[in-house]
């Protein structure tokens, strides 16, 4: 038999006291943690109507022992619904780069003298 986590903060009926939040919320945060189109904290927050959902969490596992809101699914879950994009969010193409000329790697004497864009090569001043 394990230690009551809750010892000192149950009322004489062995509820969970007021510090703690109602069975209700914490069923409707396991129903707003599988949503799949949840993406973060502050959206459960804004759904539920509550401050601070992550706490919450945790305070309802205190309470209530559901193993979804145990510390380690909570992390997990907030590590997936990180990688989720929101429905509304915009897409975006990726950059356009100009091609870009290859390098010369020849030697000796078929490598050009002067450059291939230039439009005439560089001439030399003989004297006689």
């Amino acid at each position: 038999m394990g230690v009551d986590p809750l010892h000192g903060y149950r009322d004489s009926l062995g509820n969970p006291s007021s510090e703690f939040p109602a069975r209700s919320l914490a069923v409707a945060l396991l129903d707003a943690l599988s949503d799949p189109t949840v993406y973060s904290w502050s959206v459960i927050e804004e759904r539920l109507g509550i401050p601070e959902a992550y706490l919450t969490a945790e305070r309802s596992f205190m309470a209530y022992g559901f193993p979804d809101l145990s510390p380690n699914a909570l992390a997990e879950w907030t590590t997936e619904a990180s990688f989720r994009r929101p429905e509304n969010a915009p897409t975006r193409q990726p950059a356009q780069h100009p091609p870009v000329k290859a390098p010369d790697h020849r030697y000796g004497f078929n490598r050009p003298t002067h450059d291939a864009t230039s439009p005439t090569p560089p001439q030399q001043e003989t004297s006689e």
